[in-house]
């Protein structure tokens, strides 16, 4: 990291204004990334990700199987068809891949992933999405749902809602902005962790900020972002007070290539 710098903004507007024109592709060498989740029901410390609980990380890149709680979510059935799941490769690059499905039955991926961050309903049936919960995961199946979850799309949502991310190999990036909501009746903590070089060697998680909540929702726009090397994991976690709270995050990532003009050296 040393000797290189991020874009700098003095006013708030000018972060916004650039986040504009990158989504816009008007910037060369930079990408958006939106991340947001939800967890329906936190208590303990968990991630903001619809599966609940603190999120697991694979230790090594290793395929996955993709499988539904419903039979109905099969291709050619009256539930989802296809299904695209999007992580980091063993060389920590960004791959993904559009798996059909076929119901309960386990159905290996091509690819080997390090990481999962994202996955979605491509193709339906007649209900015009998924009938059950479909996962992402390693380990024995049963009716459906993998030993170890990596990624989940709850039924009705036709994609995951997991609020982490890992910065790509090839990649820097900044968090220009995150946000954070509690349900009604909620008192939370939230927290927003990194952990530099995917955990390797004794790297761990650490909290960058720390905000209280209560029946409300927090935005903050950085005039200077959070800038992360290749490999940063980025996690949200939330814990309540007292009652099982509902809770969704999110963040904005600028993504930018390692030989971009923007990575000023």
């Amino acid at each position: 990291m040393q000797g290189i710098l991020p874009p700098a903004f003095t006013t708030p507007q000018q972060l916004l204004d650039f986040i504009y024109e990158v989504a816009a592709g008007n910037v060369v060498g930079a990408s958006l990334i939106k991340k947001f989740g939800s967890n329906p029901s936190v208590s303990t410390k968990a991630t903001v990700w619809d599966h609940g609980g603190l999120y697991s990380y694979p230790s090594a890149a290793t395929q996955m199987t993709l499988s539904s709680t419903d039979v109905n979510d099969t291709n050619g059935g009256t539930g989802a068809w296809t299904v695209k799941l999007y992580g980091l490769n063993s060389e920590w690059k960004d791959t993904s891949e559009t798996i059909s499905l076929s119901g309960q039955t386990p159905i290996l991926t091509v690819n080997s992933y390090i990481r999962v961050f994202r996955m979605e309903v491509i193709t339906a049936g007649a209900t015009g999405g998924a009938i059950g919960n479909i996962f992402a995961g390693t380990g024995t199946v049963t009716s459906g749902t993998p030993a170890q979850v990596y990624a989940r799309v709850t039924d009705g949502n036709n994609q995951s809602l997991m609020a982490l991310y890992t910065v790509p190999a090839d990649k820097y990036a900044f968090i220009g902005e995150y946000y954070a909501n509690t349900g009604k009746s909620g008192e939370a903590i939230i927290d927003s962790m990194f952990r530099l070089d995917g955990g390797s060697g004794d790297k761990v998680f650490q909290n960058k900020r720390k905000i209280y909540l209560y029946e409300n929702t927090f935005r903050f726009n950085n005039n200077y972002p959070f800038f992360l090397p290749p490999k940063t994991d980025i996690e949200i976690r939330a814990a309540t007070v007292s009652v099982s709270t509902p809770i969704s995050a999110g963040f904005d990532i600028i993504l930018l290539d390692a030989n971009s003009p923007l990575v000023q050296g």
